[in-house]
């Protein structure tokens, strides 16, 4: 569909896919690593929320806490997904699975974060401090076949069939009985690299044992060969809101 430099990964295991992706993840950024290296200071765990996703993210100060300006290093990975994007359903069917019109594929997202944050509130002891910061760094975008089941208007004589969407499942949408599982097309994930940048503000609360965060910002990443997840799209640019609540121990 599109002649792009994708890479093609897990080609035979579709029921080990999300797996395999998730522990390359985990294990490329994982504890151990940072607990290992004596300038990670203050590894963290926690959640994000995207305007265009949900994710997981962990990571790790470089610097003292008292530094000018902080260095921290953290990997996230993230769902994708394109604004257009909208879910409908079959309105001649009785209890119809919504499935979004127009896509093509799933969208994830992993990058690894090189941010500087600078302190403009110095906490109290009822009250946090609040810095601003600056992350950028590499991505690694992947695309997961996202299916739907297609009654043929041509062909009645066999049941419904599993395919990408088109420009004949999209000109006959009362024939579209619904989305696949989602476990469908592990064993045809694509990626792209890309990068990203973002602008945050951090309230972080300092106890005597642990820590806690909250962040938000914008982000931005980039993708030079685009990722396509509607048909004929060829979106390269993904911008969003996020926020990020996060823990973890002195």
């Amino acid at each position: 569909m599109h002649n792009k430099s994708y890479i093609n990964i897990l080609p035979k295991y579709s029921n080990l896919g999300l797996g395999v992706i998730l522990l390359l993840c985990i294990s490329s950024v994982s504890p151990k690593v940072f607990a290992q290296h004596k300038n990670f200071t203050k590894t963290s765990y926690g959640i994000i929320v995207a305007t265009n996703g949900t994710g997981l993210g962990i990571g790790s100060q470089l610097t003292p806490t008292n530094s000018k300006l902080e260095k921290h290093l953290s990997f996230n990975f993230q769902t994708l997904k394109d604004k257009r994007q909208a879910r409908i359903q079959n309105p001649n069917l009785t209890n119809p699975k919504p499935y979004v019109y127009g896509k093509t594929y799933a969208g994830a997202n992993a990058k690894i974060c090189y941010t500087v944050k600078k302190q403009i509130i110095k906490p109290t002891e009822d009250k946090p401090s609040v810095k601003v910061g600056f992350s950028a760094g590499p991505n690694l975008g992947f695309m997961k076949p996202y299916y739907v089941h297609f009654q043929d208007p041509l062909d009645d004589s066999r049941g419904a069939v599993l395919t990408q969407q088109n420009e004949k499942t999209m000109a006959n949408q009362e024939y579209v009985i619904g989305p696949a599982n989602w476990t469908k097309g592990f064993n045809h994930i694509r990626s792209t690299y890309g990068f990203h940048t973002a602008l945050n503000i951090t309230l972080n609360w300092n106890h005597s044992f642990y820590f806690r965060k909250w962040e938000t910002g914008i982000q931005a990443d980039y993708f030079p060969n685009g990722l396509a997840l509607l048909y004929k799209s060829d979106n390269k640019l993904f911008t969003s809101i996020y926020t990020s609540y996060s823990f973890g121990r002195q």
